[in-house]
């Protein structure tokens, strides 16, 4: 589903998409959402190493 800037404005007010915390006008341009990485970095251990399928 593709959203345009209206949409994606009004989906954040309304709680349907949620992006912590809420970017600025400014970065929100057509179908897109511009976002800034912070510089912290979590990996996560691997509990297993195969998957049987």
């Amino acid at each position: 589903m593709r959203l345009c800037d209206r949409d994606i404005e009004a989906w954040l007010d309304e709680g349907r998409l949620a992006i912590n915390p809420r970017p600025p006008v400014e970065r929100i341009n057509g179908a897109t959402v511009d976002v800034r990485l912070g510089n912290k970095f979590r990996t996560f251990r691997a509990t297993r190493r195969r998957l049987s399928i």
